[in-house]
């Protein structure tokens, strides 16, 4: 995992930083970082013309230093003070960005750079808010940033991502202790192997799903589940028995709307459930879902339809609150703020800690950028980021195959947290592995190969 900071714990280290190594060897090791990386992409600097563009406070000070060393090896640098007045680039080598740092919370006016001149921002692109991604102002369209010491959540929400380029960490030696995380691709070896004992009953899942029309959903649930090492999955479904070329794997048992929370009263094996894709609307389906809920023994994943059934926080939090078994709720931006019963803000991270201490739930907020946060930390973090998903999972069904996958991994006993945030790593990497355009059917088979070498050691 790689850590990932707001700027209040960025501050409070960097305060305690200089405390202990001083101001100035800070600034000397972030410079000669920037100057480093600086000389990496220009090749053989000789000759070559850098222009660096320096703002007050630390961003200034690691821009000076980095135009000494370049100096050194040979390139042409031209430092410029932002508060000396207009500044056109028009053309150069490479520019340096540092402006402004994560702190920036006033609307800015980036110099004119040409669009076919490459640009290195020190830390953050200028104009980017370090704890929303949020645009102050013109900010600097980078093609790379450095970061400094560590991630911030501004390199991974909002505009960030694109403002900021291809972004790279710079170890100064700041210690730092944080609760935000960004999972990489080998955390989901977090994942432990089979063990030799294990049948199909070690992993049993119990699938509430579907409904007239909407047996997909309940499909793709069902197998991506499998694909993610559920041995056994007991489907529970309203869709007629007929209706759909349901998974051969998979036992089923349909129901009527009036007879599902009798239903899951029978999937005493399973050690996990999944309530909701294409379960339905009616206040039927949902006083049922509530009551399951209420009423659980075991972990669930809330998605879709079984979200839908709850009409705002203090009704989750009132069916959470019934047992100690975890709660997984997966929505996204439009179905958050319907739970919320409020428009969403810049500050993600403060509204989906806000909403997991008041429900005891943990909220995977699908997006972009997907976030995962927890009630209650594990190991020192209680939010996870995943930037593994791609533009192919904006397609029908691919929330149902995430629901199926966290289902999985939460009944191989997995922390609710590391079910959420690994289950939605593996979704994204399997999306990466597609080679053509990706339909949500594909999803469940690439899942399972990304995870092949995690459980089974191939």
């Amino acid at each position: 995992m790689q850590a990932v900071v707001s700027i209040g714990e960025m501050r409070r280290a960097d305060e305690a930083a200089v405390a202990l190594v001083g101001h100035d060897t800070l600034v000397e090791r972030a410079g000669e970082a920037v100057a480093s990386f600086a000389l990496e992409l220009l090749g053989d600097p000789e000759g070559r013309r850098v222009v660096v563009l320096c703002g007050p406070g630390f961003n200034g000070a690691d821009g000076r230093v980095a135009a000494q060393w370049l100096r050194q090896a040979g390139a042409v640098v031209e430092e410029y003070d932002i508060s000396s007045g207009d500044i056109d680039v028009a053309s150069a080598d490479l520019v340096i960005d540092a402006m402004f740092g994560t702190g920036l919370s006033r609307d800015v006016v980036a110099p004119k750079i040409a669009d076919e001149v490459p640009v290195l921002s020190v830390d953050i692109a200028s104009g980017v808010d370090g704890d929303t991604g949020m645009i102050h102002g013109q900010a600097i369209h980078a093609d790379w940033t450095l970061a400094i010491q560590t991630l911030k959540v501004g390199h991974l929400l909002g505009e960030g991502p694109q403002w900021c380029g291809s972004v790279r960490v710079a170890d100064i030696g700041i210690a730092l202790e944080s609760t935000m995380a960004l999972l990489e691709p080998d955390d989901r070896f977090l994942l432990a192997p089979k063990p030799r004992d294990e049948h199909k009953w070690s992993v049993a899942l119990g699938v509430i799903a579907g409904s007239p029309g909407m047996e997909g959903a309940a499909i793709l649930c069902a197998q991506a589940a499998q694909r993610a090492g559920a041995g056994m999955v007991r489907l529970v479904t309203t869709a007629l028995p007929g209706s759909a070329p349901w998974p051969i794997e998979a036992v089923r048992a349909h129901f009527g709307v009036d007879e599902l929370v009798i239903a899951v009263q029978d999937l005493d094996r399973c050690h996990a459930l999944v309530v909701g894709p294409g379960l339905g609307r009616t206040e039927e389906v949902a006083s049922s879902v509530r009551r399951i809920v209420a009423e659980r023994q075991v972990p669930i994943v809330l998605d879709a339809d079984g979200m839908f059934a709850f009409e705002n926080i203090d009704q989750l939090a009132t069916a959470v609150s019934q047992s100690d078994a975890s709660v997984i709720v997966t929505p996204h931006e439009g179905e958050l703020a319907r739970l919320m019963g409020a428009s969403l803000d810049e500050d993600r991270v403060g509204q989906l800690r806000a909403l997991a201490e008041a429900t005891g739930a943990v909220v995977l907020l699908k997006g972009p950028t997907t976030m995962v946060v927890g009630p209650e930390a594990i190991d020192g973090r209680d939010v996870l980021f995943v930037t593994q998903g791609t533009t192919s999972l904006a397609t029908a069904g691919t929330g149902d195959v995430l629901a199926g996958v966290i289902g999985a991994l939460l009944a191989r006993g997995l922390p609710a947290l590391h079910a959420a945030g690994i289950g939605a790593l593996v979704h994204g990497l399997g999306a990466q592995a597609s080679q053509s355009v990706l339909i949500a059917s594909d999803l469940p088979y690439l899942v399972g190969e990304v995870l092949d070498e995690v459980l089974h050691g191939s």
